[in-house]
C-alpha cells in the first residue's frame, strides 16, 4: 500500500526515533542533535525518493539513516591517542551540558575526565567522538606516567608537599603509578593528599596534625578556582576520606 505524505513523514519520524530517541517532525523537517551537530531531513526530499523507488519504503529508510550515519562519522571528532590525558573534575563539572563528556569515578566528589591537549587548549573528549573508550583510558594512564614531576617541600618543618612544575596537569599525577612511587619515598606508603584549586597536587604524611593543616590550606582558596574541599588519604591503591584517629581514654 503506498503512502501519502503525511503517513510516510511520520513514519519515517518513527523510524529514525528508534535511532536517535530526540528526532522531532517540524512541519516538512525531521531535525535532532547528535553532539554539537544539528541534522536536519527534508522529509519532501526523502517523498520524492519514495516515489523514484517504485513506493518502496524500506529502500527510501535505508538510504536515509545511511546518509545521516555518513554525516555524523564525517564530524565526529577523532581521538589523538598519544595526547589523551586524564583530568580530574568536580562531579558537576559538564553535568548541566548536553554534550556526554566520559567520565568514571574517582571518590564520591570527583570524577576522572579525558582531554586531547590541542596545544593551547585541551579538548574533553564525548560520548560522541570516535573513540574507542578501553584505548582511551589505556592511553591516558600511560601518558600521564610519563609525564615528569616532582614533589617539593611547603615548609622545612612540615612533612607536607607539593608539586615542583605547575601545569594543567598536576591533579593528574595522582593517577600516575611512577609518581605514587615518589610519594612513597618522601612519606611512606600511606599518606594524605588534597587537590584544592586546578592543576596543584599537595600531599603530607597520613598524620592528624596535617589533616588540619590541609584543611586550613582548603579554606584559604577561592570558591571560584576550587576543585575540592576534601582531605584524602591513599592506603593499598585505595582513597577514602581523611578522619581524625579517636582516642579511647580510659576512665578512672
Amino acid at each position: 500500500m503506498k503512502l501519502d505524505k503525511e503517513q510516510f513523514k511520520f513514519k519515517l519520524l518513527n523510524d529514525i526515533k528508534k535511532v536517535y530517541e530526540n528526532a522531532e517532525l517540524n512541519k516538512e523537517l525531521i531535525t535532532f542533535e547528535f553532539g554539537t551537530l544539528e541534522v536536519i531531513i527534508d522529509t519532501k526530499d526523502m517523498y520524492k525518493l519514495y516515489g523514484k523507488s517504485k513506493n518502496n519504503y524500506n529502500t527510501v529508510k535505508k538510504h536515509c539513516l545511511n546518509a545521516v550515519k555518513e554525516i555524523i562519522e564525517e564530524t565526529r571528532f577523532k581521538v589523538n591517542y598519544n595526547k589523551v590525558f586524564p583530568i580530574i573534575k568536580p562531579k558537576d563539572f559538564g553535568s548541566d551540558k548536553e554534550i556526554n563528556f566520559i567520565r568514571e569515578e574517582f571518590t564520591d566528589d570527583l570524577d576522572i575526565l579525558y582531554a586531547v591537549d590541542m596545544g593551547d587548549i585541551y579538548r574533553f573528549v564525548t560520548k560522541h567522538d570516535n573513540v574507542d573508550i578501553e584505548l582511551l583510558k589505556k592511553s591516558a594512564i600511560n601518558n600521564i606516567n610519563k609525564i615528569y614531576n616532582v614533589l617539593v617541600k611547603l615548609d622545612e618543618e612540615l612533612s607536607v608537599y607539593t608539586l615542583g612544575f605547575t601545569t594543567d596537569l598536576g591533579s593528574s599525577m595522582i593517577l600516575s603509578k611512577n609518581f605514587i612511587k615518589q610519594i612513597y619515598r618522601k612519606v611512606g606508603k600511606s599518606f594524605l593528599f588534597a587537590i584544592p584549586f586546578n592543576g596543584t597536587l599537595v600531599v603530607a604524611e597520613n598524620n592528624d596534625k596535617y589533616i588540619d593543616y590541609l584543611n586550613e590550606l582548603i579554606k584559604m582558596i577561592q570558591e571560584i578556582d576550587k576543585i575540592s574541599d576534601s582531605v584524602y588519604k591513599y592506603e593499598d591503591n585505595k582513597i577514602e576520606y581523611a578522619t581524625k584517629r579517636r582516642i579511647l581514654k580510659i576512665i578512672k
